[in-house]
């Protein structure tokens, strides 16, 4: 028996090395498989200028890991909640998420901010205007239930600038706005961080 199963092993390994590597690469990728759900928002007034933020971010920031070929990008519409408030999510939660649509790691996050706030100069004798755009990203270990990284990024600007509900969220009209400018920037920027944790497991 012990023989038989030694045999077995051979024959495993050797399949293995004859895999063309393709095919290594499509299992790499399916090893990488990431689900982003929807992001919550924080204070919803700050955004009416922009089109369905909470699920264009994760879109785009999955259409970013996606342009690299590491990753099978999976999403979801709904929140990384229970109750649809944001917070730590149960381990119950992830590896339940994880089963139901074959991911081991999922990404979450939530806007923080997007106001506009008045910067006082020369003692207050005029004020100038900035938005800013302030972003939690939360990376997370699916079958594990754990925390793997966390990010709080941001991107400010000058001016009380705004959008405009009629671009679509990462389309060509959104990011020739100045905000939307930024908000494509500070994408990039989570798409690095996140695609590095990734890496790394």
């Amino acid at each position: 028996m012990f023989r038989a199963y030694c045999n077995s092993i051979r024959l495993l390994i050797c399949l293995f090395c004859l895999l063309p590597p393709a095919a290594g690469a499509q299992a790499m990728a399916d090893a990488k498989t990431v689900l982003l759900t929807a992001f919550a928002v924080n204070q919803p007034a700050q955004l009416q200028d922009i089109d369905d933020i909470a699920q264009g971010f994760p879109r785009e920031l999955g259409r970013r890991l996606a342009a690299g070929r590491q990753f099978a990008i999976r999403s979801s519409h709904e929140l990384l909640s229970w109750d649809w408030q944001q917070g730590a999510p149960e381990p119950r939660l992830l590896q339940q998420l994880s089963a139901a649509t074959d991911s081991r790691y999922i990404v979450a996050g939530e806007i923080r901010n997007a106001g506009i706030f008045i910067q006082k100069k020369f003692f207050g004798l005029w004020n100038t205007s900035k938005r800013s755009m302030e972003v939690e990203i939360r990376v997370y270990d699916a079958r594990s239930g754990t925390l793997l990284a966390r990010h709080d990024l941001a991107k400010t600007i000058d001016g009380a600038v705004t959008v405009g509900r009629e671009h679509v969220f990462g389309g060509a009209g959104f990011v020739a706005t100045p905000f939307g400018a930024a908000i494509a920037q500070l994408l990039d920027e989570a798409a690095q961080a996140v695609g590095n944790d990734l890496r790394q497991q």
